[in-house]
């Protein structure tokens, strides 16, 4: 079922996480998935076009596993632990977006850059939100509003 979701949520997809699911094992079982697109990013940043949308999914949904994950007592230092991980996947995922913002904008201009699936209407509103409305740095959060449209789930 884990190896399923993955897949799903690597084509871009949305799973939403059930009360009662094993969340250290749901846990491990994206990470390791996304550990390989980790690598693969370091190494080559131009696969990164291919993969982001799925790969952000997938980080998204281990994010969220790991929160539920992190209100066990006994689970705080695992969960630490993973979040670790996430972080180092969630700038891969940010530097992917800079990256490929800067290869679409020749003439320097990031802020109107386009990727797949990227509208002119989603760069008006990615900037009205960075207008005060929060801290306007980048946060995995705001990463999801600009791949999806939609605020990153918290469950």
């Amino acid at each position: 079922m884990r190896q399923l979701e993955n897949q799903i949520l690597l084509k871009g997809g949305e799973i939403q996480i059930l009360d009662g699911q094993n969340n250290l094992v749901h846990c491990k079982t994206h990470l390791a998935a996304e550990m390989p697109l980790i690598e693969q990013a370091q190494q080559d940043p131009n696969m990164l076009m291919e993969v982001l949308p799925g790969f952000n999914a997938l980080n998204q949904h281990t994010t969220a596993h790991v929160e539920k994950l992190s209100t066990d007592p006994q689970m705080q230092s695992q969960a630490a632990a993973f979040r670790q991980q996430i972080q180092q996947a969630d700038e891969i995922i940010h530097n992917g977006m800079m990256h490929l913002a800067e290869d679409a904008a020749p003439n320097g201009d990031t802020g109107s850059a386009s990727w797949p699936g990227w509208s002119a209407d989603d760069e008006r509103k990615r900037r009205e939100r960075g207008r005060g409305h929060g801290s306007g740095r980048w946060t995995p959060r705001s990463e999801a509003r600009l791949l999806t449209g939609k605020p990153r789930s918290n469950h």
